[in-house]
């Protein structure tokens, strides 16, 4: 008898465990998430936002996250202010924000005018890494059916047109393998690179020099051509001998370099602040490429394109053309 009396509490070890597990469980998965979820509306109650929402996922209800950020965004659209609510939902990842933030950004797109701007992606610009990189602004050049072509207001980033001072073309310069690597990973997330159109780029050979321009690409981020940048900025000039417009200056083509860039080392020497920038076109030499001045003149004999013996180095106004339907089948614009 005193040998089954001994025995009963460890039988009963099981179940206490198990009842012990189940409590918590329940404390766990149902109890705390609750509290945390009541503090959470609570806080979204008083515009606490932030903190509102590191409680809500904690509890794992990124949905009720969802639902405040696309109230608030609403609430911003209707105050006219569509960069305030792209932004803003950006901090989604639910697919219905996701898609909310880029038809925002699609409709913004679709309205913007030719020679108007709007901004999409971030890239350091003021020079303060420690305030993160600042949104990119965009000027439309033309708009072709459901495809709008622009080019960056400022000059962004000071680099070589390639690395060693050689023979080379837009196909085979390390400027070009930079802007549709490193510059397009981190000026852009997954949703906004979905927005840029693979683009036929062609070798536009240079107008005043026998040079090969090597083959047409397929990139995402480009520089403009010589007879691109005439086409796009210079439309009224088609008239003029070749010679004229290219050794004389216009308004049209300055820009001035971000903070970030002129430290980079694209510093403007000039009075109007404006910057050299790179054009895709081969110079006088296969070893050259062409360039804009700081003074609004298209320099077509271009300059050493690991800019040897030069004091300034042109700067980078990236090119691209973006997609206001998604392109899906991420297929190539003709």
């Amino acid at each position: 008898m005193g040998r089954k009396r001994n025995r009963l509490p460890f039988i009963l070890i099981p179940a206490v465990l198990a009842l012990l597990a189940a409590a918590a469980l329940i404390l766990t998965q149902l109890v705390i998430p609750k509290r945390r979820y009541e503090e959470a509306m609570a806080l979204l109650e008083a515009g606490e936002y932030e903190a509102a929402y590191a409680l809500l996922r904690e509890a794992g209800r990124e949905d009720a996250v969802a639902a405040s950020l696309m109230e608030r965004a609403d609430e911003l659209l209707e105050a006219g202010e569509p960069d305030a609510a792209y932004a803003l939902l950006g901090d989604g990842a639910e697919e219905a924000v996701r898609e909310k933030r880029m038809g925002i950004k699609r409709r913004q797109i679709d309205e913007t005018k030719v020679g108007r701007s709007f901004t999409l992606g971030r890239y350091e610009q003021d020079n303060n890494r420690k305030n993160g990189p600042e949104p990119i602004r965009w000027v439309v050049l033309a708009r072709e059916g459901d495809r709008v072509l622009v080019i960056s207001r400022y000059v962004l980033d000071c680099k070589l047109y390639d690395e060693e001072r050689k023979s080379v073309t837009w196909e085979t310069c390390t400027l070009r393998a930079w802007l549709n690597g490193e510059f397009l990973n981190a000026a852009f997330d997954p949703d906004e690179q979905a927005l840029i159109r693979m683009t036929r780029v062609t070798a536009d050979p240079n107008p005043e020099y026998d040079v090969d321009p090597g083959a047409d690409v397929e990139d995402k981020l480009f520089l403009l051509s010589v007879p691109e940048a005439v086409l796009y900025f210079l439309p009224d000039v088609t008239g003029i001998p070749k010679w004229k417009v290219y050794e004389q200056s216009y308004p049209e083509l300055l820009c001035q370099p971000t903070a970030y860039s002129a430290a980079r080392g694209c510093a403007p020497q000039s009075e109007n602040g404006a910057a050299r920038w790179w054009l895709r076109t081969p110079g006088l030499s296969a070893s050259s490429a062409s360039w804009v001045s700081r003074t609004g003149g298209i320099h077509d004999q271009g300059t050493m394109v690991n800019c040897e013996n030069s004091l300034v180095v042109p700067g980078i106004r990236p090119v691209m053309w973006i997609g206001l339907e998604a392109d899906e089948k991420g297929g190539l614009t003709p």
